[in-house]
């Protein structure tokens, strides 16, 4: 082997003797180097290559994080209380414009479920109307939610719907709510209620227009009962539980995923672009005519590939730790943050290898970038579909829920 070294230590261009087995490691070492030489070369003034490798990648997981950290899914909700002022706020009179039936009957619809009343489905029945007009006008608000909009003859929940719908334009201000009376019990011959039935009807564009007249309709109850008593009602939602929350976050973290397969699919688009417009310019074959070996050139095209990939996979990792809400693939004390740093790994030793045999098939540079953005989305969302199908196949609870 030294005597081999030293005897062709310039080796001159027309040598054609043939060269010994123990000297085939050094000239593939040899070749190696050469060759990601040459490549960090070229990559230092390919501009598509930094584009596709570093640029684009960090960009599309960046929007990423910013689109999960800005929609977040549980936005805390303060102390809301449920008053006449919500709604209307540019209304001077007439605020709350609110009808009710006002007749000696009522009839109940042929499906209203009364499973728990002794009044026949369809039936009519005598009802006292002055008492519910007592009980709306003991509403603390009343002067603010004026006009209270007592409505002759309706006899049916359908009858209010009806005068909501006919009456509509008739104040300046949207009419957001509205009460049927359905029964109510006196406790003894004092006309104390025991009990009162009613149905509120809540415009769908307010949110709070349900809770809202409940609210009112029970201040209303309680005053007429006690007139020096009243009621407020505060919506304050509680925070999530635990499970809950991590239910949510792993959409989050879904969500990141899905940018993140977006920004990784431009990586291997660079790798096959390199592949191609070498065998495009004839360079690869005049490098394989010149001496160098099929498993050299393979080899460190392999090896720049996945060397010139890990400042792009440190990107990627900063990113994710430093965005909030990623505990599930950031977390140092469960190990996620190293199982995802390995599976970016993985992926560029296991797709640089596809992406070669895929370059094969093409001749032009943009053709095979194209291309393979698009096996890489492809590819990513069936897999991604394909194991969201077998955790639920897993899941005999779910499985059963549903049979």
């Amino acid at each position: 082997m030294q005597n081999w070294e030293k005897k062709n230590k310039h080796m001159p261009i027309f040598d054609f003797e043939k060269i010994p087995e123990e000297a085939y490691l050094q000239l593939f070492k040899r070749h190696v180097l050469s060759l990601l030489l040459k490549r960090a070369l070229y990559f230092t003034r390919d501009n598509r290559s930094w584009i596709l490798s570093y640029v684009l990648p960090v960009i599309f997981l960046l929007v990423g994080m910013l689109v999960m950290k800005y929609t977040s899914y549980a936005i805390p909700q303060p102390s809301l209380l449920l008053s006449n002022k919500l709604y209307n706020p540019h209304v001077n009179s007439n605020k709350l414009p609110t009808p009710y039936n006002y007749a000696d009957t009522f009839c109940l619809p042929s499906l209203y479920d009364t499973h728990q009343t002794n009044i026949s489905l369809g039936e009519c029945y005598y009802v006292n109307k002055y008492q519910f007009e007592s009980i709306m006008s003991n509403i603390s608000d009343y002067k603010v939610i004026s006009p209270l909009l007592p409505v002759d003859g309706a006899e049916s929940i359908k009858d209010i719907s009806d005068y909501l719908y006919d009456h509509r334009e008739d104040y300046k201000s949207s009419f957001y709510g509205a009460v049927s009376f359905l029964d109510s019990k006196n406790l003894n011959d004092n006309n104390a209620i025991s009990s009162v039935t009613y149905v509120i009807h809540a415009n769908y564009t307010a949110v709070f227009a349900g809770p809202l007249f409940q609210a009112l309709l029970g201040d209303g109850i309680i005053s007429y009962i006690n007139p020096e008593a009243s009621s407020t009602i505060r919506l304050h939602p509680l925070p999530l539980t635990k499970k809950e929350d991590t239910i949510l976050s792993n959409y989050n973290v879904n969500l990141v995923v899905t940018f993140l397969l977006l920004a990784i699919s431009f990586i291997p688009s660079a790798w096959g672009t390199f592949i191609v417009r070498e065998a495009e310019t004839k360079g690869k074959y005049q490098q394989l005519v010149s001496g160098v070996s099929v498993g050299s050139y393979w080899f460190s095209t392999w090896i720049w590939d996945n060397l010139s990939y890990q400042p792009t996979i440190w990107m990627f990792i900063i990113l994710i730790a430093g965005f909030p809400n990623t505990e599930s693939l950031s977390s140092s004390k469960s190990g996620a943050l190293g199982v995802t740093w390995g599976l970016l790994i993985l992926f560029g030793t296991a797709y640089s290898g596809f992406t070669y045999m895929i370059s094969i098939f093409f001749k032009s540079p943009a053709g095979v970038q194209v291309a393979l953005i698009f096996i890489t989305l492809v590819l990513g969302l069936i897999l991604s579909v394909v194991g969201i199908v077998i955790r639920i196949l897993a899941n005999n609870a779910y499985l059963n829920a549903i049979r």
